[in-house]
């Protein structure tokens, strides 16, 4: 079953649909037993020390100076990023020739760093055949290499261990290249990319890779549709983009991925993930005024895609627009974040009910981060299009009784960093509507809101 797809709904509608207020948001003792345990947790836990990962390290500053919390960026974090994360204030070992370039400037600090999860997660109600509460130890365990490697070249490489799939493999790199120059006598940052996540380069947290929310349930029920985009071809592709940052005003991205998908023989059959080259790209005005900074932008990508390997092919192109704005309150900081994913597909034969269809996902995010320590988010969302039997069949838990993919709710989150590099977190995931319909959903008698889920998580990061 795809994931992609469903036609645009006929009549207009908002894309929440209401239902009784104890139903969508009702909690289970236990769960607030839970809870009421969390609070007790952070109301006695000691006094902060601070964290120094690979980039604080290498720049001999705590993680704030990049980060609003980890991972919203701030101003500097961004141009770091941008800057192809090369900046350092620390020593280097360098030699230079006769004409006083540059042979090895290579920085002392360690570019590894180790990041560790575990997490808990408890349904409204048991998946058949599933215990109702579900532990990850560890939910991920990752190795990153990470930093500067050359006065222009620098590298965001994470090797993770998913405890869900029990394995170890290569998850969002980044290898870049900047530099400055000047047009029109205004300055440009530019570079660029190899890397293997379409969006995973930008520098405000609005786009999917990074998108909120930043954490969630490995073991929940989640919608069955969601555009390509939204990491549907994640770390199955390789891909070149150049982007610059004009007068830090105006912030352009574009280039190609190709297949190039994991545990698969060389050389590649004609390959599901990305048929021929896949173009995508990315504009963004963005400006402070003051202490508040805004970004608008824009982002897509077309993506064809032969599933049988010589069979009809399927095309996606998506776009998106997106919005984050973030307002310093003296030391706390409001941030508000937008996006919008339009998703219009093409199908080959036999691959779905209709020729052509469409899938709209809204995602919303307001946060308030209380200093350092606290985060307070509040995320509703929605996905809608029109019904497709073949893409969005009966299944239990996982199907749609009617074939439509609209699913919305909204998040609640808290999260707590007595450290920089530790954070505690626990979300509430509430839905409205799930695969279409919020009472029978799949056909077999679950409801929406049986797949509300409570999701407590530890981060650790050294």
């Amino acid at each position: 079953m795809s994931g992609h797809a469903s036609q645009a709904n006929a009549n207009s509608r908002s894309p929440f649909r209401s239902r009784s207020a104890a139903a969508g948001l009702r909690v289970a003792w236990p769960m607030l037993l839970r809870v009421c345990l969390l609070c007790t947790a952070i109301a006695v836990w000691p006094e902060p020390s601070r964290a120094v990962p690979s980039y604080a390290r290498q720049m001999n500053m705590p993680c704030n100076g990049c980060h609003v919390q980890f991972p919203v960026l701030n101003e500097f974090g961004r141009q770091f990023k941008m800057g192809g994360y090369t900046m350092i204030a620390q020593p280097t070992i360098s030699e230079e020739d006769a004409k006083q370039r540059k042979l090895l400037d290579l920085p002392l600090a360690s570019l590894l760093s180790v990041m560790f999860q575990t997490d808990l997660t408890y349904l409204d109600k048991r998946q058949p055949g599933t215990a109702n509460t579900d532990v990850q130890l560890p939910d991920q365990a990752s190795v990153f290499f990470a930093g500067r490697i050359a006065p222009q070249i620098g590298a965001f490489v994470q090797m993770t261990y998913s405890g869900a799939e029990d394995k170890f493999g290569i998850d969002n790199a980044d290898l870049r290249y900047a530099n400055r120059a000047e047009l029109f006598s205004k300055p440009v940052l530019w570079g660029l990319s190899v890397n293997n996540n379409p969006t995973s380069t930008d520098p405000w947290n609005s786009t999917p890779a990074w998108g909120y929310p930043f954490v969630s349930s490995p073991s929940a029920p989640t919608p069955a549709a969601s555009p390509l985009i939204e990491g549907g071809i994640a770390q199955q592709v390789a891909g070149v983009t150049a982007y610059s940052n004009f007068n830090e005003l105006l912030y352009t991205e574009a280039g190609v991925y190709r297949a190039a998908p994991l545990g698969v023989d060389r050389p590649l059959t004609r390959d599901g993930t990305v048929s021929g080259v896949a173009p995508y790209w990315r504009a963004a005005l963005h400006h402070v005024w003051g202490s508040t900074g805004v970004m608008l932008g824009h982002f897509g990508m077309i993506v064809r895609q032969d599933p049988d390997s010589g069979g009809p092919e399927n095309r996606f192109t998506d776009l998106g627009v997106d919005l984050q704005i973030q307002q310093p309150i003296g030391s706390d900081v409001v941030q508000l974040l937008a996006r919008w994913v339009n998703e219009r597909a093409t199908w080959g034969v036999g691959n779905a009910e209709h020729g052509h269809t469409q899938l709209d996902e809204l995602r919303l995010a307001a946060t308030y981060y209380l200093g350092q320590r606290y985060g307070f988010t509040l995320g509703p969302f929605a996905t809608f299009g029109s019904k497709d039997t073949v893409l969005f069949a009966p299944d239990s838990v996982s199907g749609s009784a009617n074939g439509r993919p609209n699913s919305d709710g909204i998040v609640a989150e808290l999260s707590y960093n007595p450290w920089m590099n530790t954070r505690f977190t626990a979300q509430y995931t509430s839905y409205f509507e799930f695969n279409g319909r919020s009472q029978n959903y799949d056909g077999a008698g679950r409801d929406a809101w049986n797949n509300n889920t409570f999701f407590l998580q530890a981060w650790f990061a050294w």
